[in-house]
């Protein structure tokens, strides 16, 4: 049974690369037509990340 300080801990190894900032200026830079959707989206799990 995983705890949830683990569930956390894994949480947050793999969300890390892409919460760093870089992934923004990736996506906005990119000609995806969905980039400001992802931009937001990203923003949004930033937020969340960030508040715990």
């Amino acid at each position: 049974m995983i705890t949830i300080e683990k569930r956390t801990m894994v949480r947050d190894l793999i969300l890390h690369p892409y919460i760093d900032g870089n992934i923004f200026k990736k996506i906005e830079h990119s000609g995806n037509i969905l980039k400001r959707a992802y931009s937001m989206a990203g923003q949004a799990i930033q937020r969340r990340h960030t508040k715990y």
